[in-house]
């Protein structure tokens, strides 16, 4: 799936679906579509239950340079609503924009992917090289994630859902500009274990820190 202009790939809705050993590139440059605000996907994938993303690539995805200057970020792969996922050994880089997003999504699994080099960096906020954003009982393990331009893990709470039952296990996140980043979970420190649970990650060598985590509001820019 190449240049399409508002994504590769949109599944909405549906059920036991899967999406495997696909390439999406390049899509998303001269996004339309006005309940996106431009910001262009390699694939989309919204209230699917039951899914499998396995074995994609997602390289160069996401806005125009101009839209990038306004403040517009895209995503290699983007979703939303999901219920039973498994997102697993997709390779992500070089968009602009996240490479994976899961928002809002109940017992998904990320694991075994590779996500580097992504332009996170939207002027007033930042994408995550995997960014969560509310939902629960999500799973991210045995990701490699370098070489992002920005965070490479991105855990919020935007909403305010309070969700939990986030493990995070055996990630290695290195050369990212920032390594974790978490905020709005009403806490300078890692939040307890029942809403995110640490295990054996490798997060260091992240060229400005390795932790930043903010109590409340995504801040505007990066300390």
């Amino acid at each position: 799936f190449r240049n399409y202009t508002d994504e590769g790939l949109y599944v909405l809705t549906g059920a036991d679906i899967t999406l495997r050993q696909n390439r999406f590139i390049e899509n998303g440059r001269l996004s339309t579509d006005p309940d996106i605000d431009g910001e262009g996907f390699g694939m989309r994938v919204d209230g699917t239950q039951t899914v499998v993303i396995e074995n994609n690539e997602a390289a160069g995805n996401g806005p125009a340079a101009e839209r990038v200057q306004q403040g517009t970020l895209g995503m290699g792969i983007d979703t939303y609503g999901l219920k039973n996922a498994t997102i697993r050994g997709n390779h992500t880089h070089h968009n602009i924009g996240g490479g994976i997003l899961v928002e809002d999504s109940e017992g998904v699994t990320v694991e075994g992917n590779k996500i580097e080099a992504n332009q996170l960096d939207a002027g007033d906020y930042w994408d995550g090289g995997i960014w969560v954003d509310g939902g629960h009982t999500i799973i991210l393990k045995n990701n490699i994630i370098t070489g992002n331009a920005g965070p490479g893990l991105q855990i919020s709470d935007e909403d305010n859902q309070s969700p939990d039952g986030y493990v995070v296990e055996g990630n290695t996140i290195t050369g990212n500009y920032f390594g974790l980043y978490l905020w709005n979970f009403g806490t300078v420190d890692l939040p307890p274990e029942n809403i995110v649970r640490f295990a054996d990650n490798t997060i260091e060598n992240n060229t400005r820190r390795d932790f930043w985590i903010v109590d409340w509001e995504c801040p505007p820019s990066d300390p």
